[in-house]
């Protein structure tokens, strides 16, 4: 099974489950071909959990933003971190934004919609196997919260997201290479680094109830990237030998190195279910000059 190893606690109540239905499958944790949506769960309540809107901060000083990320459809990507200033920082993915998400109290396990959501994420086996049974999927979900209420003091908050970079031929004059017009970054106080792709099908369902898909950072550090400072004739050489596009444009790679520390209450009373606006700080800019992120350029200077 690919999802991550579930607590002592949802064992047993799957095992409960089980022994408390005559006909019940030998194997709890095969996948079937249910297509559920909603249902009446109806989940306990757990104490553990940290206070909803207990990291939240209002503060609307964002424009302009900027989307940043990528539209994917990858629930669960490879593992991948990188190791920054004695820092490991993991690439963004659906699951641990999900973590995030209710970490930070913008989401909540006890609203059973955002529940049904995150086990479909985390643990579909289990919600194929167990949502369309209410009296089964009580049971199991209180053992589903149960296990992230333990988690919960662990959950990571150093991660990284790439962005492709266009840009322009070298100028002298500047000793740089100047980003393009679609590629500058000036006064950006938003960035919309995740989205994921609602055409997607998850878990045999497409879209979520309550959870999001689109996520926002809002950092404390402004972000200002108009070009690519040149120091060195190393560097000019190393850039110089990138190859062109059709337009005569090169393209580099912008990860960004981030930190969360909560949520934006006033675009979270907005209503737009499908966002979430996080709170953090830029930790630092890198420049790659591949998609793979194995050969840096420089440290960006923002």
């Amino acid at each position: 099974m690919n999802n991550k190893r579930l607590s002592s606690y949802l064992i047993l109540a799957v095992a409960f489950v089980l022994l408390s239905m005559g006909s019940a499958s030998a194997n709890p944790f095969a996948a079937s071909a249910s297509n559920s949506s909603k249902g009446n769960a109806n989940p306990l309540t757990d104490e553990d959990r940290p206070a909803q809107g207990s990291n939240a901060v209002q503060s609307n000083n964002y424009s302009p933003s900027t989307n940043l990320g990528d539209t994917t459809d990858s629930v669960k990507q490879s593992d991948f971190d990188l190791e920054m200033d004695g820092q490991t920082y993991r690439q963004v993915n659906l699951q641990n934004l999900f973590d995030l998400a209710l970490m930070v109290g913008s989401r909540s396990l006890d609203d059973e919609y955002t529940l049904a959501d995150y086990a479909r994420v985390h643990y579909c086996e289990i919600y194929q196997d167990f949502y369309e049974n209410e009296y089964q999927w009580l049971n199991v979900s209180k053992g589903i919260k149960n296990d992230f209420s333990k988690k919960v003091d662990d959950i990571p908050r150093h991660y990284f997201f790439r962005a492709d970079i266009e840009i322009d031929r070298y100028d002298p004059d500047i000793r740089a290479f100047p980003f393009s017009r679609t590629s500058k970054l000036e006064n950006v106080g938003r960035v919309q680094f995740y989205t994921f792709s609602e055409t997607q099908e998850v878990c045999g369902l497409y879209g979520f109830d309550e959870m999001p898909s689109v996520f926002f950072l809002n950092p404390t550090n402004r972000i200002n990237l108009s070009s690519l400072k040149i120091d060195s004739d190393e560097e000019l050489k190393q850039i110089s030998l990138l190859p062109k596009n059709y337009k005569g444009n090169r393209t580099i790679y912008a990860v960004f190195f981030f930190t969360i520390n909560g949520y934006d209450l006033v675009n979270e009373n907005a209503g737009n279910l499908e966002t979430v606006d996080l709170l953090g700080s830029i930790d630092r800019i890198v420049y790659y000059e591949d998609p793979y992120l194995e050969v840096p350029i420089k440290v960006a200077d923002f």
